[in-house]
């Protein structure tokens, strides 16, 4: 899997990518395990600009990453949930409704909205 990071020069990279694929699909049979080595397969071919070529290839072969499994993906759903409800109460939407359009809790929503009367911290 390393393999990602080097530097392939002249050489097809898409190529060389789908070769790891297929020896990490080979080699990994539980899917859990293979979703967990794709993770880490992006996000070490971000280091050598290879991540679109790995998404491409991923897209490409059998392989099914459930994206909403990913845990950057939940922490940007939860923090985009965050941000609405912020911005829904500093303009006048009940707690009630930001907790429903979030799919927040209204404990959750309340202390957002604390967060919002209290000073700003320095």
């Amino acid at each position: 899997m390393y393999s990602v990071l080097a530097d392939f020069k002249r050489k097809d990279a898409a190529a060389i990518i789908r070769r790891i694929l297929v020896t990490l699909r080979q080699a990994v049979p539980d899917e859990r395990d293979l979703q967990k080595y794709l993770t880490q397969l992006d996000l070490l071919s971000h280091i050598r600009k290879y991540n679109s070529i790995v998404i491409k290839e991923i897209d490409n072969m059998a392989f099914t990453y459930d994206i909403k499994r990913d845990a950057r993906y939940q922490q940007g759903i939860e923090q985009g949930a965050h941000n609405i409800a912020r911005e829904s109460l500093k303009n006048g939407v009940s707690i009630q409704l930001t907790a429903k359009i979030t799919g927040l809790s209204l404990k959750a929503v309340r202390e957002i909205k604390a967060s919002l009367s209290s000073p700003a911290k320095a």
